[in-house]
């Protein structure tokens, strides 16, 4: 009986598949990250849902969301005490594109 890791090496995966994969995992460490930003924060789903006036259904719905709008992230960091920024970073140089919460407060 081969392993699930000889099967998954055998299967063929065509570059729009791996692609879909990779960007499905890296989907799955912010899921993560979001929940544990909070845990890490201290916050419980409760506490933020009551800080950014929204159920906590809808708190635990954005931490599990597959593709974040920024501005509810941008509202979800601020709801935890802190702010988000954006950066394009370069080998040589690292451009502040935009202090996020501007778009919270709009």
């Amino acid at each position: 009986m081969a392993s699930w890791r000889e099967v998954r090496e055998k299967r063929a995966e065509t570059p729009q598949q791996k692609e879909r994969i990779e960007r499905q995992s890296a989907l799955l460490a912010l899921d993560v990250a979001l929940a544990d930003l909070r845990r890490r924060r201290g916050v419980t789903q409760a506490d933020l849902s009551a800080e950014l006036a929204m159920s906590q259904a809808n708190v635990s719905r954005i931490e599990r969301e597959d593709d974040v709008l920024l501005s509810t992230l941008a509202r979800y960091v601020t709801g935890l005490g802190g702010r988000l920024e954006i950066h394009a970073v370069f080998e040589d140089d690292d451009v502040p594109l935009t202090a996020v919460n501007a778009l919270v407060a709009a």
